[in-house]
């Protein structure tokens, strides 16, 4: 026979079963490894940054500037003596090599004044002979020999005197050129040094340009310099400075000539415009780091280079700083990361992770204008 049990008697041992469980409970939870313990207390949060590689760079500084394409030389040849112009030989775009027939002037009146002083010349070159040979033979004084010898260097002077107006009436090119303008047509009047033509010389075209005198002392004949023509807008030419000329214009720029290599010289014609990079600095195979990333005053310059996820303070020798980017001489090694951007919020030894990998102005995809641009033109200025 069964006893039923009394309803105080079931809540107790209700509770004393809730009780054993949740001793059980706290028994089983207290059963995890020690090392796991230890792991999960020693794991620190990593700070996220933004970081730049060290590496060899290129902080080259360039100045662009352009001006049109010119002949090394342009001769203007001009009338030596006033007249009319009878022929023209020449006309624009046609090459002439020194000494060829440009134009002629009507000299009919001096030719004919050239005929006779030639007549008399033959006149009196036989007088002379005649006077010369009694002279000889002592049947003519000295006096007379000497009359008739002045007689005969005189007509001598007025045949040359009209053979030099007669010359004077052929306009010649003095130079290998191009004839690049013509002033003049037959019938046409013209003075004594009337320009008649512009003839250039298209051996050696340049591009002259204004460069600041602050950048002088770090030029010199001979460099490379790249270049660019608007009628070839997709070609890249190069060139070479030719020389540096010697002082300074009134704006304090000195005056710079480029000659164009061989391939730009067949392509260009003078007129057309060029674009030059000018090198003024050249800094290649340099390390640098964002500006930025420095901390510590100017004479104890410093960054935070990343070393095992971990944060280290390194001195270095800074040098140039050119378009937000700043030369280190001494302190950083190639292969290592330093903090890119606020270092002055970091403490040495703290954990981080690289979050963003700051590229360089002379990376391929790199936007443009990293580089310095203090120095750009549109004309002749440089800046």
């Amino acid at each position: 026979m069964i006893r039923l049990l009394h309803p105080r008697t079931w809540l107790l041992l209700v509770g004393i079963s809730l009780l054993l469980g949740s001793m059980l409970g706290c028994s089983d939870a207290g059963s995890s490894e020690p090392g796991e313990e230890r792991a999960e207390a020693q794991e620190e949060p990593s700070l996220a940054v933004a970081a730049v590689d060290v590496r060899p760079r290129t902080l080259t500084q360039r100045i662009s500037a352009s001006n049109p394409v010119e002949a090394m030389r342009t001769v203007r040849p001009a009338s030596p003596t006033t007249g009319t112009i009878r022929r023209v030989h020449v006309t624009e775009g046609d090459r002439v090599r020194a000494g060829d027939l440009l134009a002629e002037l009507d000299v009919r009146e001096q030719r004919a004044e050239l005929q006779r002083a030639q007549a008399r010349l033959s006149r009196e070159q036989a007088a002379y002979e005649r006077v010369r040979q009694l002279r000889e033979r002592d049947f003519s004084s000295q006096q007379e020999y000497e009359s008739q010898k002045a007689e005969r260097d005189v007509a001598a002077s007025e045949v040359e005197l009209w053979e030099t107006r007669v010359e004077m009436g052929q306009i010649r090119a003095t130079t290998d050129a191009v004839v690049t303008a013509r002033h003049t047509e037959p019938g046409e009047a013209v003075s004594s040094n009337d320009a008649l033509f512009a003839l250039a010389d298209v051996s050696t075209l340049v591009v002259r340009v204004g460069v600041s005198e602050r950048h002088i002392p770090r030029m010199e004949a001979g460099q490379p310099v790249e270049l660019r023509l608007d009628a070839y807008p997709d070609d890249v030419f190069r060139g070479t400075v030719r020389r540096i000329f010697p002082h300074a214009d009134d704006d304090r720029r000195v005056r710079v000539e480029v000659a164009l290599d061989e391939d730009a010289r067949e392509r260009a014609r003078p007129g057309f415009l060029a674009r030059l990079q000018l090198t003024v600095d050249e800094r290649a195979g340099v390390h640098a780091v964002p500006s930025e990333a420095l901390l510590g005053s100017g004479s104890d310059p410093a960054v935070f280079v990343i070393a095992n996820d971990t944060l280290e303070r390194r001195s270095v020798t800074r040098g140039v700083d050119r378009g937000g980017w700043t030369e280190i001489r001494e302190g950083l090694r190639d292969g290592e990361q330093v903090v890119a951007s606020n270092p002055a919020t970091l403490q040495p030894g703290t954990r981080v992770r690289v979050s963003n990998l700051i590229a360089h102005p002379s990376d391929p995809d790199d936007a443009p204008g990293a580089v310095d641009r203090d120095a750009t033109a549109s004309t002749a200025a440089d800046e």
